[in-house]
């Protein structure tokens, strides 16, 4: 399992998102965490529609 966990990592490096291939807008805002911590996940879909809802890009 982790073996092909890994694999359709490297077959999917940016989970199906465009990369950013330019550099950082000016109007971008970084996000900052209080704490230290891990990702566990990312759910692409949920990301896109809430960012679609305030119409930002993520």
């Amino acid at each position: 399992m982790t073996r092909t966990r890994f694999r359709e990592g490297l077959d999917r490096p940016c989970l199906g998102a465009n990369p950013l291939r330019q550099d950082v807008p000016q109007r971008a805002i970084a996000l900052t965490a209080d704490q230290s911590g891990f990702l566990r996940g990312i759910a692409p879909e949920i990301t896109q529609n809430r960012s679609q809802d305030h119409d930002v890009q993520v």
